[in-house]
């Protein structure tokens, strides 16, 4: 018999717990170019960091100390939020989740206004639009819980996941896309190719809006699915994030090995 949009609880626990696996590599990464991001000689090790430029520096450092500490902690407190056990320690990690999620978004926002990013203005548009549905997902996922609203608490709580992961499923789609396509004819080094555009608002605004149809799903009561059904949608997902992290990491060493 068909029941309502819901996974089960085995399904949704392994799939956020395996996001929170595949993020490691991208946590390791943010921590390793904001720190090393300008050596002492005035090298650079990526693009985004340019010797002199202090003020930029420190602000896309610390976008990338605390969006890794937001992609870590984000599976952790969606996990604990789902279990009455670990109650406590979800409400102490989420002040600290809070914090992470203002410096993520405002570290972001001082680098794209005083230096801009790679893709110029398109992706500035899109990167502010990004940070701001941060920080407003953030601020409402708070107001609800202090409200003792949890329907709208849990509904914020997952956008916010969603957002908070959003910085690793970027790189996760470009590790899709160039399994599918190796020529990458699609993206260009200035990030103005067609799929560099599309991907500027393309790594948060369909998840959010499937997120959303959920909800209106849910809410109606309408839309029947069957658990295998859900269950099967879910391991196909999880195999194309296996898929997109396993480019993204085979980059990763690639580079550390040259």
């Amino acid at each position: 018999m068909a029941k309502n949009i819901k996974i089960n609880k085995i399904t949704k626990y392994s799939f956020v717990s395996l996001i929170g696996i595949l993020g490691i590599p991208f946590i390791g990464l943010s921590l390793v170019y904001a720190i090393l991001g300008v050596q002492v000689d005035g090298h650079t090790i990526n693009r985004v960091f340019e010797p002199g430029r202090i003020f930029s520096n420190i602000s896309i450092s610390t976008h990338m100390i605390f969006g890794a500490a937001l992609t870590a902690l984000a599976p952790l407190q969606l996990l604990m939020g789902w279990s009455r056990k670990w109650m406590k320690a979800h409400r102490i990690i989420g002040y600290f989740f809070t914090a992470a999620a203002v410096l993520t978004s405002f570290g972001g926002f001082t680098y794209v206004h005083i230096h801009g990013t790679t893709g110029g203005q398109p992706m500035n548009i899109a990167f502010s639009l990004y940070g701001a549905l941060l920080l407003l997902a953030t601020y409402q996922t708070i107001q609800h819980i202090r409200n003792k609203n949890i329907l709208k608490h849990n509904e914020w709580a997952l956008r916010l996941f969603i957002l908070a992961m959003g910085s690793w499923f970027y790189r996760v789609c470009y590790g899709v896309y160039f399994t599918i396509d190796p020529s990458g004819s699609g993206h260009s080094n200035d990030f103005h190719g067609l799929f560099d555009l599309i991907m500027n608002f393309g790594f948060f605004v369909p998840p959010l809006l499937l997120l959303e149809g959920y909800f209106f799903l849910n809410r109606k009561n309408q839309f029947k699915v069957h658990p295998i059904i859900s269950t099967l949608t879910v391991l196909f997902v999880s195999i194309l994030l296996i898929i997109g992290t396993w480019w993204f990491f085979s980059l990763i060493l690639s580079e550390l090995m040259k």
